[in-house]
């Protein structure tokens, strides 16, 4: 089977929930200040970011590639659900998808190599992607919560969320995350435990500005929104 060298580290099926109508995606360049109009398949990637270098026995160039996918068709069916509004009880394959969003990633590598850089400069771009690989899946069960809610935006309202390059909002002093889902509901991890016959709940303009804030400066460089305006 085919694979593409596009290996998304924010996935298609994630940025696409973000996308307008026509299938147009806008992204901000914080750093220089740069919006670019383009959509899910073209924003989010590295080539061959999960491919070994060279032949390794017992695993093909783009075994790392497909297993990721593996985990995103199951995430995919898992958000799939909670946009219909057919709530899962708990979530299993999304908490994986997230870990691997937050941190397998040039941009951590990149982090990494300014703070540590006597240890990993010397590592090989095999040997990064499977320690980054492995970590994602350790660090899956911080993800794993026992509750979550959903928020969502009134039809009757005027507004929408945006995400980033590092869409799940943490706080150092709080169990709670946040994470936006699609342009109009927001995905809360530990939140109060509520019914899931009451979901969403319903959140007014004051909470996705504050959300909207709160990924702009989580974002670690790009922001994602369905215009080219991206003020709530």
């Amino acid at each position: 089977m085919s694979v593409s060298k596009r290996h998304h580290y924010n996935p298609r099926y994630y940025l696409r929930r973000f996308e307008n109508a026509e299938g147009r995606l806008w992204r901000l360049d914080l750093d220089s200040g740069h919006v670019a109009c383009g959509s899910s398949d073209s924003f989010g990637y590295k080539k061959n970011w999960n491919s070994f270098s060279g032949d390794r026995e017992g695993f093909e160039k783009d075994w790392l590639e497909k297993r990721i996918a593996q985990i995103d068709d199951a995430a995919a069916n898992e958000l799939s659900s909670i946009v219909s509004e057919k709530f899962p009880e708990r979530l299993t394959a999304l908490p994986f998808a997230i870990s691997f969003m937050q941190n397998h990633k040039p941009r951590v590598r990149e982090h990494a190599r300014q703070t540590a850089p006597e240890v990993v400069d010397n590592w090989p771009q095999d040997y990064y992607m499977i320690t980054s690989a492995r970590n994602a899946i350790v660090q899956a069960a911080e993800y794993q919560t026992e509750t979550y809610t959903v928020s969502k935006i009134p039809d009757d309202l005027d507004a929408r969320f945006l995400t980033s390059s590092n869409p799940l909002i943490k706080f150092y002093n709080k169990e709670m995350m946040f994470f936006p889902i699609s342009e109009r509901l927001c995905l809360m991890l530990n939140g109060p435990k509520v019914d899931k016959s009451k979901l969403p709940i319903l959140c007014g303009r004051e909470t996705v500005e504050a959300i909207n804030t709160l990924t702009k400066n989580n974002s670690w460089q790009y922001v994602f929104s369905n215009s080219p305006n991206f003020s709530s």
